[in-house]
């Protein structure tokens, strides 16, 4: 089997930088190795957003709240605990098979022979029980367990899946709102400067297209408010669908206007490689193997005979008031031996279809490994790049707000023409959004880390 060890370097400032090694050896199956007794050990197991509770490091209460609410009432995850529920109801109603089905029965028949009417009383119990000789009902008892444990795994990744969807809402929120103060801060700061044209151009110090563009940018800043006001609204909408209440329950801390939470994240050097097996979809496809396994073993064990014991205990009687006496007791016992010889090849054929699944099943797994790693890298390379972008927004967003100090200054005194400040507010409102949305990108693909991985990366793993 192949043994895959991936390592992911984390270098830069303090951010990640992504190294990825593999080692492989041929095989005819597996391209990843499978544990032996398909379970995962305690130190790599999935622990559920609930306790693993990634989204503190953001310091956000408001975002806190969101998950706390949502976990409880969010209808994909009521109807994933009710299919673990089913799952393990089937692995009962499998190990149901190992005893006897029992039945209580009573009549009465009136037969009429030669001319002669005969009354028959019968009270009896009834049994048929079929012995697990060859391991078949413990076969389709394992097939159910590892489909119970692919439900459980379902789950996990349901729970995994709603609070990175939260977060992700709730920072694309965050981000609309944090460009809706942007906007109303540079309409304030327009308007002050076509006021100052207006003036000029009255005292003759300006001409109207001076005061015309500064109208022009001012209009078109204060146009924006509309769909930025749409895109909140939405977006709030969006996180009560999540949170399966409607929009007037939120809390009203969302709807109010907050800084973003911090995008700068310290990723701990080398996080190891075994934290994807932990990753729902990848014990899922694992126990789906599993239970594909298994389901070979049954397709096999049809072609074995089968044991069972057939009997029943009670009274008959034609009078019924004698029907408890003594030498009215019955009863009989029928051991069968059952063994199909031929099928018309059915059972072959069934047997190669669960051959063919596990096969899939295998493809599967090998496939939803190699997802994980690529989406591991994707998150961590677009992080990287996102704060690095990020930092440069910063700085030639401070220099466009200078050069906008700057152009205007130089416009009061009359050294410069008025497309320079037209100019320069436009670039400072560009870069501004800029700066906003990459924060909003890096916190994005910081939730994308976590969700690649299945959960933070805190010291228990």
């Amino acid at each position: 089997m192949i043994t895959r060890k991936y390592s992911y370097l984390i270098a830069i400032m303090l951010i990640i930088v992504v190294g990825t090694t593999g080692n492989s050896q041929n095989n005819d199956f597996l391209r990843d190795t499978l544990p032996e007794k398909w379970s995962y050990s305690s130190e790599f197991s999935q622990t559920l957003p609930t306790e693993d509770r990634w989204w503190l490091s953001f310091e956000d209460k408001c975002l806190d709240s969101l998950i706390e609410m949502a976990v409880t009432n969010n209808f994909d995850v009521l109807m994933a605990q009710k299919r673990i529920a089913m799952a393990k109801n089937a692995i009962r109603i499998a190990q149901s098979g190992y005893f006897p089905n029992l039945s209580i029965g009573a009549g009465w028949a009136k037969e009429r022979s030669s001319g002669v009417i005969n009354d028959n009383y019968n009270l009896g119990l009834n049994f048929n029980w079929e012995i697990d000789l060859f391991g078949q009902i413990t076969s389709q008892a394992k097939e159910k367990k590892a489909l119970w444990q692919a439900s459980k795994a379902q789950y996990e990744g349901t729970m995994v899946a709603l609070c990175a969807n939260i977060a992700t809402a709730y920072i694309n929120l965050r981000t609309w709102q944090t460009q809706y103060i942007v906007a109303l801060s540079h309409i304030e700061s327009q308007k002050q400067i076509l006021e100052m044209t207006e003036v000029r151009f009255k005292s003759g110090l300006a001409s109207m297209l001076d005061v015309s563009q500064a109208r022009t940018i001012y209009l078109s800043t204060l146009s924006s408010i509309s769909p930025l006001k749409a895109n909140i609204e939405v977006q709030i909408n969006s996180i009560a669908i999540l949170l399966g209440v409607y929009s007037d329950k939120l809390p009203f801390s969302l709807t109010s206007t907050t800084n973003m939470p911090n995008h700068i994240t310290l990723i701990p050097l080398g996080i190891p490689a075994d934290l994807l097996r932990r990753r729902p979809d990848i014990k899922e496809a694992e126990y789906n193997v599993a239970s594909y396994a298994a389901s070979v073993g049954i397709a096999k064990k049809d072609f074995l005979p089968t044991l069972s014991i057939n009997g029943n205990i009670g009274f008959k009687s034609s009078k019924i008031d004698e029907l408890f006496e003594k030498n009215q007791f019955v009863y009989s016992i029928a051991p069968t031996l059952s063994w199909t010889v031929f099928d018309g090849l059915s059972r072959n054929y069934q047997l190669q279809n669960a051959k063919e699944q596990y096969q899939i099943g295998i493809d599967n797994y090998n496939n939803t490994v190699m997802t994980a790693v690529k989406e591991v890298q994707n998150a961590m390379i677009t992080y990287h790049y996102s704060i690095i972008e990020t930092l440069e927004l910063e700085k030639v967003t401070a220099e466009a707000f200078n050069s906008l100090k700057l152009s205007v200054d130089l416009y009061k005194r009359g050294l410069t023409d008025f497309s320079n400040v037209l100019t320069s507010q436009q670039n400072y409102l560009q870069y501004n959004n800029s700066f906003v949305s990459s924060k909003g990108k890096s916190l994005l693909a910081l939730i994308s880390i976590y969700q690649a991985l299945g959960g933070g990366w805190g010291s228990n793993h």
